[in-house]
């Protein structure tokens, strides 16, 4: 029987790529979109039509518990990528921010242990590092969040870690730096903070026509920048489906090992 995805904030900017991804897989896999289109959009799904009913989209908030438990049902894999993104809108409303990234997060894991989800796949930051100088990035260097935001994001992996050991839900983080896109909404910009930290909500047309001091960008240059764009988020998209691909090979030769 085809596999049947969930995708937390499926209708944004990596979310949808991921959506995309799967459903161009051979197997036949089904996708359900889960999002509350605060920043998400359904023309960043130009491929629902063709995808017909193997693509369906949810009008749903991550802090609906019963929501998520109802669009997690018979799923085997979740991709959460519904979060709010932005250092600044952090700092302003950091009761908001927990509201809706730990609250949100640790709701999609216990959707994913109440509905037997096997695996959990989620978007955490590299803002977790904090300011250090040290590079490369290391996963074993220890957090130093110095935003609001940052803070959710490193307690979003503890919870997802303490689900695997206590509950037996696969978790797989994966820490995003800088991704690459058209320009942001004006409210969602970063504005100082973690300079890591690239905020993933959805331009419109018009955004996405003009340049980064709101000057037309014409010709070649937004070609290039589009080229551009569309590969970094494809890559992105393909990582956190190459991970999920990756976890489930090992666990496959680790049972097979075992028997």
């Amino acid at each position: 029987m085809p596999d049947v995805f969930v995708v937390t904030g499926g209708a944004g900017f990596i979310g949808s790529h991921i959506v995309e991804r799967l459903l161009a897989e051979p197997t036949g896999a089904s996708v359900r979109v889960f999002d509350d289109f605060s920043t998400g959009a359904l023309t960043n799904l130009p491929f629902a039509a063709a995808a017909g009913p193997r693509l369906e989209v949810i009008r749903g908030d991550i802090r609906d518990l019963a929501a998520l438990e109802q669009a997690a049902t018979g799923a085997s894999v979740i991709f959460h990528q519904a979060a709010l993104r932005s250092v600044p809108l952090s700092v302003e409303d950091p009761l908001g921010t927990n509201d809706r990234n730990v609250t949100g997060n640790l709701n999609v894991l216990e959707a994913a242990r109440r509905r037997q989800v096997r695996r959990v796949v989620y978007a955490s930051s590299s803002s977790v590092y904090g300011a250090g100088l040290e590079l490369p990035k290391r996963e074993a260097q220890p957090p130093a969040p110095l935003s609001p935001y940052a803070v959710s994001k490193a307690v979003g992996e503890q919870y997802a870690g303490v689900w695997t050991r206590l509950y037996g839900v696969e978790t797989l983080g994966l820490r995003y730096f800088q991704r690459l896109r058209p320009p942001a909404r004006p409210r969602l910009g970063v504005r100082g903070g973690d300079p890591a930290v690239h905020p993933l909500g959805t331009a419109g047309r018009a955004a996405r026509d003009r340049g980064p001091a709101g000057a037309p960008a014409h010709g070649g240059m937004r070609r290039q920048r589009a080229a551009l764009a569309r590969r970094h988020r494809q890559g992105q998209a393909g990582a956190g489906l190459h991970a999920a691909r990756r976890l489930r090979r090992g666990l496959r030769r680790a049972v097979d090992f075992f028997r």
